[in-house]
């Protein structure tokens, strides 16, 4: 809303002005690097410019097109494309999620300390220690805090909505008043908290349930999610922990199929996984007990799942909220060895290497083609990416002969 009335401002005045925007996004690595923000900044304001690109091509030029600007080159560049505007508005979205916040809060601060520069800079964040401490010290700094009041009015509203068209809430219409009340007090104007709540009321099936959930209503997120995980068998908690392992570390949304196929081995040995198709899950199987801490989406508008939560088509999976990331990465009181699933970045990183690697190595035995790359989901991830969770490992030797051994017998 903010982007679009700065776009309609500008078609109404005559003087050079520039608008540029990115938006951090806990889903997506790539969308949570400073470095590829500072690319997507300096790309739309090189198309603004009154020489589109020509910066850009100079840039390309120099190297031969042989290296891509690094950080130092790229905040050159954008500052040369902002001495080309009268005025530049930069907005940047959801900070927290980026993944760096010392990496982005260095680049705010170089460039609001250029001089000379019309720059106007829009920043929406939840609070994070580190930005306040060091965003307080900018000059003309002006910072507005949504309080816990300001959206109770829409939470009530969604609480209605939602108490209105689920059919799973019809049967309890006389006490739509008292859930409403309980969840916006529990909630304390927190929408994910709100949303996440009146999950818990679509188990009860009873007034005697109803009671005891509204009694007992969890006033936090990470309680609301340890109680998730609790609910699932302890034979499935390796599995559900390698999922989450993929989701916080993947390079990009799985489908839930290429996700299926990340558990489709045998794991008995830790130093040799064997991928196996028969191991595979009956398709959603996770998902009865993950509905709180992951969404899942439509892909190229397929449908997603029947009635009978028989899976259809070709559906994303991601994580539900980026509490969710902070929950699973961050150990918690509420964590206990009921629900011993926390994402540590080396074991993933070693699980993914090992997963794609033994995945490719599959193939040397089976053919893989065009016709057969339908039935293996991962095969197109896991050869563009094996080698990014490879170089973040530690445990190099064991993964490095793993690697060469692909390299040798592979690629035959």
């Amino acid at each position: 809303m903010i982007i679009q009335q700065l776009f309609n401002n500008r078609a109404l005045q005559n003087d050079s002005m520039a608008i540029a925007y990115f938006y951090f996004d806990f889903t997506n690595l790539a969308k949570q690097s400073v470095d590829n923000a500072l690319r997507r900044l300096v790309l739309q304001l090189s198309r603004q410019s009154p020489a589109p690109y020509k910066t850009l091509k100079q840039q390309y030029d120099r190297c031969n097109g042989l290296t891509i600007p690094n950080y130092l080159e790229l905040l050159v560049i954008l500052q040369k494309h902002l001495a080309m505007f009268d005025c530049t508005y930069l907005i940047l979205d959801a900070l927290d999620e980026a993944e760096d916040h010392d990496h982005v809060s260095d680049f705010v601060e170089t460039i609001c300390a250029w001089p000379n520069t019309q720059l106007h800079i829009l920043i929406t964040s939840q609070i994070r220690p580190v930005f306040e401490k060091r965003f307080t010290l900018l000059k003309n700094l002006s910072q507005i805090t949504i309080h816990k009041d300001t959206p109770s009015a829409d939470i009530r509203l969604y609480i209605s909505s939602e108490l209105a068209l689920r059919r799973e809430f019809q049967g309890w219409k006389s006490k739509w008043a008292e859930i409403t009340d309980s969840i916006m007090e529990k909630s304390a104007g927190m929408f994910r908290l709100a949303t996440c709540l009146l999950q818990q009321i679509k188990k009860c099936a009873q007034p005697g349930d109803l009671k005891k959930a509204l009694a007992a209503l969890p006033d936090n997120l990470h309680d609301i999610y340890a109680e998730s995980l609790r609910s699932i068998p302890e034979e499935y908690l390796d599995d559900i922990k390698r999922l989450f392992q993929w989701l916080v570390f993947s390079e990009w949304p799985l489908t839930l199929a290429e996700l299926e196929d990340t558990i489709a081995f045998d794991f008995s040995n830790p130093d040799h996984y064997i991928f196996d198709p028969h191991e595979r899950l009956i398709h959603g199987f996770f998902l009865q007990w993950l509905s709180l801490l992951i969404s899942v989406t439509n892909f190229q508008n397929n449908v997603v799942l029947d009635t009978d939560g028989v899976y259809l088509g070709h559906v994303t999976v991601i994580l539900a909220h980026s509490s969710v990331q902070d929950y699973l990465q961050k150990p918690h009181p509420s964590r206990c060895t009921s629900c011993p699933v926390q994402v540590i970045e080396e074991e993933a990183h070693r699980l993914m290497a090992q997963n794609c690697l033994y995945y490719m190595l599959y193939f040397v035995d089976h053919p893989l083609n065009k016709k057969t790359l339908q039935d293996y989901p991962l095969a197109m991830y896991a050869g563009k990416n094996w080698t990014f969770p490879l170089l973040h490992c530690h445990d190099q030797a064991t993964l490095s002969t793993l690697a060469k051994h692909l390299l040798e017998h592979g690629s035959r």
